[in-house]
């Protein structure tokens, strides 16, 4: 039995809004028929989740060796532990997106980031600081004992993901994630508006030469005289 994409997206674990947020940006920034097979065609694993969870949270892609001066966006090449850390993210914000708008203040995302860390192990944590955004990695870590630095570290990485999440949020409300093909078709038809030209900006008017107001007078007959009086 052949079954609808939304129902291929509940089988596979997250939602069609999810699946629609992962790929929003890409889905509006091309309006080809490139644009559209992001809408149709399924996402093969979890690690396709991770990746755009990954890129819109400013994760760094690689660049293959062979081509250095591509500038193309490849996935990171997740370890096993980043990949956990995130799949579990994408399960906690797939919850959170069934109900519309999510939230958009660091403070509303706080509940949402100590969730996605405070149960992940030290091989996540650490992973998630050394394959994450390097501004994650400029924090100060008062220091202490090498056993207790997991501990110490997950309030950092969810400080750092409370206001990743409300940026990212924040930027999937003013898109539209929840109606993202109406969007997108709107977009279409705006593009394909034919213009209207903009009319030319008006010239500033030149200041008459003194030769210039001599000739009018001229042709007006001199200087105003007032008519005789009756």
């Amino acid at each position: 039995m052949v079954t609808s994409w939304s129902q291929r997206v509940r089988d596979d674990g997250i939602s069609r809004r999810m699946r629609d947020a992962l790929i929003a940006d890409l889905a509006l920034a091309d309006l080809s028929v490139d644009g559209d097979r992001l809408l149709t065609e399924p996402m093969e694993s979890s690690r396709d989740w991770t990746h755009h969870l990954a890129r819109q949270l400013g994760w760094p892609g690689h660049r293959p060796d062979e081509d250095e001066d591509d500038e193309y966006w490849h996935p990171p090449i997740l370890s096993d532990y980043a990949q956990a850390a995130l799949l579990w993210l994408v399960r906690l914000i797939d919850q959170q997106l069934r109900e519309w708008p999510p939230p958009q203040t660091p403070d509303d995302c706080q509940p949402m980031a100590e969730a996605a860390t405070v149960d992940l192990g030290p091989q996540e944590l650490y992973a998630m600081f050394l394959e994450g955004p390097a501004r994650w990695r400029s924090a100060k870590e008062a220091g202490g004992p090498v056993e207790s630095l997991p501990a110490r570290l997950q309030p950092i990485l969810e400080k750092h993901l409370k206001s990743a999440l409300s940026q990212l949020f924040t930027r999937w409300n003013e898109m539209g994630v929840n109606r993202l093909k109406a969007r997108r078709d709107e977009a279409i038809k705006k593009a394909e508006r034919p213009k209207v030209p903009e009319p030319p900006p008006a010239q500033p008017r030149q200041p008459l030469t003194a030769q210039e107001v001599a000739d009018r007078r001229k042709e007006r007959g001199g200087f105003f005289q007032p008519p005789p009086r009756t």
